[in-house]
């Protein structure tokens, strides 16, 4: 896993499927954190959805281990067509009977002869190019038909592109998948245009230029009946010019009902992050605002802002022949964490001086921070193992806990209560998994091991008590998704 990938999975909020290649630039004098350049699509996306929800509540306790002593196996004739335990639904989909894992999670397995793939709550499968929904109920794969498909051509600053896009309804949810050909993208275009909506059920189009040397991202309001795009953020003035404007325009990043952040710059060398009050139409630096430098990633928690900025500490065991600190490694490998008050402009420290956790750590006693994108992240300091609440700043031990999992990899649920962690995929299968239950005060370890003949490939959350592991077979002949819900 490059660096680039490991900051990623340790931000939390960013799917596998928004990884970018790694912007890359030489010759500045400047070095910028690729924390910036966290994949502007993905935060494009959840700038207008609702921030975490925090249902856990912090107390003073002791986090205590729960190993599953029973090794979850799942063989052939758990996931096989006609095989007894597994049901067939639909034509070329089956899914399998739960099974209870020692009255912790209850394991159920879904597979295809075609390509599928989990979205949101739905899932999406694809024969001979053409999509269609469905969702799992109880037992059953329900598909949905209630969709709106869009195709339209769109025009925004001299620019011509596309919007295509399926509009999902199942029961009270609604979802917008954008349909990805290639004659989407216009030879004369440099935009594309992708649909989404938000929690407040209106519709936006986020306008993305392909250069990768100028990453570009900007947001319109978009009226599906009417058709018009309106531009809300089109009087926004930074250093007199507007923001539309700037070469540099991504990383954006909702933090409350009327605030927002965005990366903004004429070059990547000199670009910087901005709070934008949606209400007032103003834009401030959040340099000038924390009176802090270099700040690298910027996020919104409750009435908080969580930021932070390159580490200037110097490492006894990071330095030039000579025993100095050099540039490079001062700047790639440590970083300061802080939480700003919005209400109280109260500024606090998280993490001074720490190391992004990733599966391939360095040999060196420093700090060690899996971030989850939540309320709560995880801290090994001095060789002991704690969860971090990001809003009090207080540290709760987990208890004997082993650090061979290699929690390199953090996924928090949308609540902001369960926390997913793994390490490699490797052996076809990601073999070592702890889900920690905050309300519960309970980290379960779970041992697995796949005898199919999918290779598993990616994990996530789907609500907030299930999770799924991704599988395909090779040649994209079928896939599979290995469901667990934490009861």
């Amino acid at each position: 896993m490059t660096e680039k990938e490991v900051i990623l999975h340790a931000y939390g909020e960013i799917k596998e499927c928004f990884i970018e290649e790694s912007l890359e630039f030489s010759g500045t004098s400047k070095r910028i954190s690729p924390w910036r350049w966290i994949a502007a699509a993905a935060l494009m996306i959840l700038l207008f959805s609702t921030a975490y929800r925090v249902n856990a509540q912090f107390r003073k306790w002791i986090i205590s281990i729960v190993p599953v002593t029973t090794r979850e196996q799942i063989k052939e004739k758990n996931t096989s067509p006609g095989q007894r335990g597994s049901k067939r639904k639909q034509e070329g989909i089956e899914i399998s009977e739960v099974k209870e894992i020692e009255n912790i999670l209850e394991a159920q397995y879904i597979t295809a002869n075609h390509y599928v793939e989990p979205y949101q709550d739905i899932y999406i499968s694809t024969e001979q190019g053409k999509e269609s929904y469905f969702s799992i109920k109880g037992n059953a794969i329900v598909p949905i038909s209630n969709i709106r498909h869009i195709k339209r051509k769109l025009h925004w600053k001299k620019h011509t592109g596309w919007i295509n896009a399926d509009m999902i309804s199942d029961q009270e949810n609604q979802y917008v998948y954008n349909l990805i050909q290639e004659d989407d993208v216009p030879d004369n275009g440099q935009y594309t245009f992708s649909l989404s909506q938000d929690d407040a059920g209106e519709y936006w189009v986020t306008a993305s230029a392909e250069s990768q040397m100028e990453p570009y991202s900007y947001p319109l309001k978009y009226n599906v009946n009417t058709k018009k795009l309106t531009d809300v953020f089109g009087d926004i003035m930074i250093r007199n010019k507007s923001l539309q404007k700037y070469h540099v325009v991504t990383n954006w990043g909702k933090l409350s009902d009327h605030l927002c952040c965005v990366l903004v710059g004429d070059t990547q060398k000199d670009a910087v992050y901005y709070l934008i009050d949606m209400m007032d139409h103003t834009a401030v630096s959040m340099e000038k605002l924390t009176k802090m430098d270099d700040i690298c990633f910027v996020r919104g928690l409750e009435h908080s802002v969580i930021f932070g900025t390159i580490s200037t500490e110097q490492h006894k065991d990071s330095g030039d022949a000579d025993g100095g600190l050099t540039a490079e490694n001062e700047i790639q490998d440590y970083y300061d964490c802080y939480r700003l008050d919005l209400q109280t402009g109260k500024q606090q420290e998280l993490y001074h001086h720490v190391r992004i956790w990733s599966e391939d750590p360095e040999e060196d006693d420093s700090d060690r921070v899996a971030f989850t994108g939540g309320r709560y992240d995880l801290l090994e300091q001095r060789k002991k193992v704690y969860l971090v609440d990001e809003l009090t700043g207080k540290r709760t031990e987990i208890e004997k806990f082993d650090g061979n999992l290699e929690m390199g990899s953090v996924l928090v649920n949308d609540s902001g209560d369960k926390l997913l962690f793994f390490g490699k995929f490797t052996e076809r299968c990601v073999r070592k998994i702890g889900v920690l239950d905050i309300p519960k005060k309970k980290l379960y370890l779970i041992d697995r091991e796949n005898l199919t003949s999918y290779d598993e490939n990616a994990i996530s959350w789907k609500d907030d008590t299930t999770f799924v592991i991704q599988a395909d077979r090779k040649g994209q002949q079928g896939s599979a998704f290995f469901c667990y819900h934490i009861k």
